[in-house]
C-alpha cells in the first residue's frame, strides 16, 4: 500500500477509535462503519480487501450499490467472471449501470457479442471499437452517438488501422531468396540485411574458391555453411516480416487503447464509483 494511503489509514483507523469512546460499543461494527472503512479500502485501490469487507456486509445487509462496487472491483482485479456474476444480479436503477460493465468486460476480454449493439447505448458505442479493432468498416451511423472532436478521433484510428503498413511474408523470402539479406531489408532490419549478405556471399565464395583448388572437403565445408546461412535467411526474412507486422499492430493497438482509456471507454460512472 503506498504510503499515501497507509497514512489515510491512520487517520481513519484513529477517528473511528476516538468516535467509538463516547457511542455504543457496536457503533464500530455497524453497517455505515463497515462501508466507510470498506470504501476506505476500494478508494485506495486495496480491491481484494475492499471485497472481503464488501462481502461481510452483505452476509447481513445487501444493495445493489454494494453489489456494484464488488463486481466491480472483481474486475479490476482481473477476475471477469465473478465480477460479470455479480453485475448481472443487479436489478432496478443500476441495471443499465451494470449491463454496460459487462459489455466493457466482454470487450476487453475479446469476448464481446455483436447482439450487444442493440441492447444499449454503450453496446452501440462498444459495437463500433469492436469493428475498428476487427478492421471493419465504420458505419457512419454509429458515429452519432460520439461527440464531433471523439468522431474525428475515431475516424482517424480506423484508417489508420485500415492502412497499417504491413510487409507481405511471401515476399520477404522471395526478396532474400534472390539477394540474401534484401528480405530483412525490406522489414527494416537492415544491419541484419547486410551481415546475411556479407556472409552468404563470404561463405559461397569460399566454397567455390576451395573447389577451384582442389580442396574438396573445404569446398563441401563452406558450400554446406553457405547453404544453411541461405536458408535461414530465407525463413528468418519471412519471420521478421511477421513480427514487423506484429509490431506495427501492437503499437497502433496501444494508441487506440490509450485514448479509449482516457475516455473511461465512453461510459459514465456512477458518482458512488468516483472516490473524492
Amino acid at each position: 500500500m503506498p504510503l499515501k494511503n497507509k497514512i489515510r489509514l491512520i487517520l481513519f483507523l484513529v477517528f473511528i477509535f476516538f468516535n467509538q469512546q463516547s457511542l455504543p460499543q457496536n457503533v464500530f461494527y455497524s453497517d455505515s462503519s463497515r462501508t466507510a472503512f470498506a470504501d476506505f479500502l476500494f478508494c485506495s485501490g486495496d480491491f481484494e480487501f475492499a471485497i472481503n469487507e464488501y462481502t461481510k456486509i452483505s452476509s447481513f445487509h445487501s444493495d445493489d450499490i454494494i453489489k456494484f462496487k464488488t463486481a466491480y472491483a472483481y474486475s479490476r482485479l482481473g477476475d471477469i467472471d465473478k465480477g460479470k456474476s455479480l453485475f448481472k444480479s443487479i436489478s432496478g436503477r443500476l441495471k443499465t449501470k451494470a449491463e454496460e460493465q459487462i459489455i466493457l468486460a466482454d470487450f476487453l476480454s475479446g469476448n464481446f457479442d455483436k447482439n450487444y449493439q442493440s441492447e444499449t447505448n454503450a453496446g452501440v458505442r462498444f459495437y463500433l471499437l469492436n469493428s475498428i479493432y476487427s478492421n471493419k468498416n465504420v458505419d457512419n451511423q454509429i458515429l452519432t452517438n460520439f461527440n464531433n472532436v471523439d468522431s474525428e478521433i475515431i475516424l482517424k484510428f480506423s484508417t489508420e488501422r485500415r492502412e497499417l503498413d504491413q510487409k507481405s511474408l511471401f515476399l520477404a523470402g522471395l526478396y532474400s531468396a534472390l539477394v540474401p539479406g534484401s528480405g530483412k531489408i525490406y522489414t527494416g532490419q537492415i544491419g541484419d540485411g547486410i551481415t546475411a549478405f556479407i556472409a552468404t556471399s563470404l561463405l559461397t565464395f569460399l566454397s567455390v574458391d576451395n573447389f577451384k583448388h582442389n580442396h574438396n572437403f573445404r569446398g563441401y565445408l563452406f558450400g554446406t555453411l553457405a547453404a544453411v546461412f541461405y536458408g535461414g535467411n530465407v525463413y528468418g526474412s519471412a519471420v521478421s516480416a511477421h513480427q514487423y507486422n506484429l509490431k506495427t499492430k501492437y503499437e497502433w493497438e496501444q494508441n487506440f487503447n490509450s485514448f479509449i482509456e482516457q475516455k473511461n471507454y465512453f461510459i459514465n460512472e456512477p458518482e458512488f464509483l468516483k472516490c473524492r
